[in-house]
């Protein structure tokens, strides 16, 4: 997940990102490239067991009805 300004600019980074992210040791360094980007507000990464973020995020619990 990206969190941008626009949704088409979250979209393409999210794309470039899941390219990129191959197994978990690709997960720091790809964090690391697109931190400074001044497009992106944030990135969230999901990659098997593992999950890893960056920015200003609020993240939630999502409570289990939502899952009926």
């Amino acid at each position: 997940t990206v969190v941008a300004q626009k949704g088409g600019i979250a979209d393409a980074f999210a794309t470039a990102i899941c390219n990129e992210v191959r197994n978990k040791n690709d997960i720091e360094k790809v964090i690391e490239k697109y931190c400074n980007n001044n497009e992106i507000k944030g990135v969230l990464i999901f990659f098997k067991n593992k999950i890893a973020g960056w920015g200003n995020l609020n993240i939630i619990k999502i409570e289990e009805w939502f899952y009926g």
